[in-house]
């Protein structure tokens, strides 16, 4: 298969589509992610909140002097210490759950950014070569006619000696002489039309195209990596939070 460039613009616009696609895949997980952990969140601080309000009542009864007192005073001070700090961790949790959740949200507003600007330049890109193709047309199609119609007066009876126009009568050459310059100065349009076409098609396919490309590509990269260091630091604060609030258990 020989790669025109015809080709290579459909390949260019296959892989540019399908990095505007990539990069709404990887939005797509972050904001999953970024849900869950919100809803998790939320489930943590609900909890830590009614810990801390049972173990802060519980608190206030045992240190009342209607209460029995004694070892069982002490032992219940101690379970609701227990508790004020699970609730401590819980809080703390919760907040950094509730941190990585907003991280997570900016970088999708980063990265949906920079999504609409790629498309929209891609879109305006795309638009500028179809307008200049568009344009090529139309000086061809004027071309094509005058010549034509040059090529008749040019060819044709002239023995009539005259030619009724709507500026009034022109003998047969000066007709034919009009359409000669009318033909050269279509030509010249159709000739300066092919150059701005070819040269708007190669701006776009070997320039604004892969920069286009690339700068999605490094969105995705930054998305991915985003998502990997999330992941890692969610590890790190069920680690660093939840062991502690077990081991105050323990």
């Amino acid at each position: 298969m020989s790669f025109s460039i015809g080709s290579n613009k459909a390949w260019r616009l296959l892989e540019y589509g399908l990095e505007l696609g990539a990069i709404l895949i990887m939005t797509d997980v972050a904001q999953d992610f970024a849900g869950f952990l919100k809803k998790r969140s939320a489930l943590e601080e609900e909890h830590a909140q009614g810990l801390k309000k049972i173990s802060t009542a519980n608190h206030e009864s045992v240190r009342r002097q209607e209460t029995r007192q004694g070892s069982y005073a002490l032992q219940l001070a101690d379970v609701t210490r227990v508790h004020e700090r699970m609730a401590e961790h819980g809080m703390q949790f919760a907040m950094s759950l509730r941190q990585m959740h907003d991280d997570l949200n900016e970088l999708c507003s980063n990265m949906e950014r920079g999504r609409k600007h790629w498309k929209t330049e891609g879109t305006n890109s795309e638009k500028k070569v179809k307008d200049a193709e568009s344009l090529l047309d139309k000086a061809k199609t004027k071309y094509d006619s005058l010549a034509e119609d040059y090529d008749r007066a040019r060819t044709g009876d002239k023995s009539s000696g005259r030619v009724f126009t709507i500026k009034g009568p022109k003998s047969a050459t000066q007709h034919e002489e009009d359409l000669h310059k009318k033909v050269l100065s279509a030509d010249a349009d159709y000739a300066e039309k092919v150059e701005i076409a070819r040269a708007q098609r190669q701006e776009n396919l070997a320039s604004l195209r892969p920069t286009a490309v690339k700068a999605i590509q490094e969105l995705i990269h930054e998305c991915d990596t985003a998502l990997t260091l999330q992941l890692q630091k969610y590890g790190m604060i069920i680690k660093t939070m939840l062991v502690p609030s077990l081991l105050t258990c323990a």
